[in-house]
């Protein structure tokens, strides 16, 4: 009796720590999950395509579930996450600039969605790209158009980089040098 009651505790702990949290949950604990219990990211799901400067990108928005994201040593949580893999292409030559879509290991993928926003209705990337070698961050927003389930409009917002401490590490002295294989401006976006 006493080997159940011990087995029992062991199960309550491990339950009340592994407890699932919707998508916006501030105050989630360690070790929680963040679970798209709503089914919030399904409108973004899919395959969205937009042209600029005479290229085409192609993003593949997908959701994964249950994804560790480790935030220091001891501090982690599982979230249900968007990435998006992509393919950039010159329109004038056919030539592919850019192709994410092969990669599996979560940690090369270079778009991950950090949160939606209900109010505004866009998810928001964060930019982990090659281009982050010379400490540039970006954002991306993709915001739904409600009149439109068909189309998202495609943000890209710097938010820093060549920092001090990034000195020696990269060839640019400025951000707009840096080269981004995804757009740097406004694009619509069409599901396919």
């Amino acid at each position: 009796m006493k080997k159940i009651f011990i087995l029992l505790i062991i199960v309550q702990a491990t339950l009340s720590r592994a407890q699932t949290y919707p998508l916006i949950s501030p105050d989630a604990p360690s070790g929680s999950y963040i679970k798209d219990m709503n089914n919030e990211y399904d409108p973004y799901l899919g395959t969205w395509e937009g042209t600029w400067d005479n290229k085409k990108i192609t993003f593949y928005l997908t959701k994964v579930e249950h994804q560790r994201i480790n935030y220091s040593q001891d501090d982690y949580q599982y979230r249900d996450i968007v990435i998006a893999k992509y393919k950039v292409v010159d329109l004038t030559t056919g030539t592919i600039i850019e192709d994410s879509t092969n990669i599996t290991d979560f940690d090369d993928i270079d778009l991950r969605a950090t949160r939606v926003n209900r109010n505004y209705n866009f998810l928001d990337f964060l930019y982990f790209g090659r281009a982050s070698k010379c400490g540039l961050n970006a954002n991306v927003f993709m915001y739904r158009d409600l009149n439109n389930p068909n189309q998202l409009t495609y943000k890209y917002y710097v938010i820093g980089g060549l920092e001090p401490w990034w000195e020696g590490h990269c060839i640019y002295t400025s951000l707009d040098q840096i080269p981004v294989p995804i757009p740097k401006i406004n694009v619509v976006l069409h599901k396919m």
